[in-house]
């Protein structure tokens, strides 16, 4: 996680500002590590991809188990009790579209033509300089192309697909990833001067 990320993001939970605990070792990308804030919520950070949802650290067990002395009492042992069916659906979003952009994850082609037809009448000025989210970036096509058109990127997906999102982007400067649920966006208002969401809803 670039530090830059920390200035842009906010806890789910009450969109207050996060702080950052390395357990690597390193203050500028942190690979490894906690985000805390004062309400009480922590949420980890895993291969560098900070984990921004409610039950982050149920899918992590052995990330919690390997740094426990650095998280300590930190985490609670389960998540708060949510409605059953939701978190069947939520389960089985993350399921799918992890599997579709796990597997389907290789930049093969050119995506810039496709990019442009979805976003008409966006032109590469339109992008310059300005800060964007792609909601449900999937293995990362769209973000990749928004940040070689000048723009600070931050892509965030619900699945592990957002892992491939790394692979694909992990050299851009300007690009900043997150696992994050699109119905609590860790962000505050007017973080961005421009959205888009591609074959997500």
């Amino acid at each position: 996680m670039k530090p830059r990320l920390l200035e842009l993001i906010r806890c789910p939970a009450c969109v207050d500002p996060l702080s950052v605990v390395s357990f690597d070792g390193s203050d500028q990308d942190v690979i490894d590590g906690m985000l805390t804030c004062a309400c009480g919520a922590t949420y980890p950070i895993v291969g560098t991809i900070p984990r921004l949802f409610r039950d982050a650290w149920v899918q992590f067990p052995q990330f919690r188990t390997r740094y426990s002395k650095q998280i300590g009492d930190a985490v609670p042992v389960s998540p708060p009790a949510q409605d059953v069916a939701h978190d069947r659906r939520q389960a089985r979003t993350q399921e799918s579209f992890g599997y579709q952009w796990t597997t389907f994850a290789e930049m093969a082609c050119d995506f810039r033509e496709n990019f442009f037809n979805y976003l008409h009448p966006a032109t590469v000025e339109f992008f310059q300089g300005k800060v964007g989210l792609d909601a449900g970036c999937g293995f990362g096509r769209h973000l990749y192309q928004a940040a070689q058109c000048g723009a600070e990127m931050i892509g965030v997906d619900f699945s592990r697909a957002i892992e491939s999102s790394y692979k694909n982007t992990h050299d851009l400067p300007n690009v900043h990833l997150l696992q994050a649920d699109i119905y609590a966006l860790p962000f505050a208002p007017g973080t961005f001067d421009f959205a888009y969401s591609i074959g997500v809803l």
